[in-house]
């Protein structure tokens, strides 16, 4: 069995991964907290640079994050990432649901927000079915 060779874009432990799956054109980001700008911007900006390169599908696992990204950041998505992502040709964005309320109110902003652009949004609630999802885009 093949393995999709992965590419570390940001990470940091206990607060979010983000790699990229070459194989399927796919970055994959799981949260594990929002903890403000300090990680959240950098984390993005390494999604973008990559869909900007290639990347079509962005997978947001927030199934175990806590907290939620602030209102500036949530206009951010709005305002300059979501407009990137377009411009860039990114296919889908698919948000793996969180566990905790708070957050999931959140996820589903930025997830209602990236519909007014050129891409597909999802949302689902397990990492499994996000990846079907892009392999649906895919094909």
């Amino acid at each position: 069995m093949h393995l999709p060779e992965m590419k570390d874009l940001y990470s940091i432990p206990d607060i979010v991964e983000t790699v990229y799956d070459s194989a399927h054109a796919t970055i994959r980001v799981s949260w594990k907290t929002f903890s403000g700008h300090q990680h959240l911007r950098p984390s993005i900006e390494a999604q973008v640079a990559c869909v900007e390169q290639g990347a079509k599908h962005v997978i947001v696992d927030t199934s175990e994050a806590k907290g939620l990204p602030s209102d500036e950041d949530q206009a951010w998505f709005a305002t300059e990432v979501f407009p990137r992502y377009e411009k860039a040709g990114l296919k889908t964005l698919v948000t793996v649901l969180p566990k905790s309320a708070v957050t999931k109110l959140g996820a589903s902003r930025w997830s209602e927000t990236g519909n007014r652009f050129g891409f597909k949004t999802f949302t689902c609630a397990s990492l499994e079915d996000a990846q079907s999802l892009c392999a649906g885009e895919m094909a």
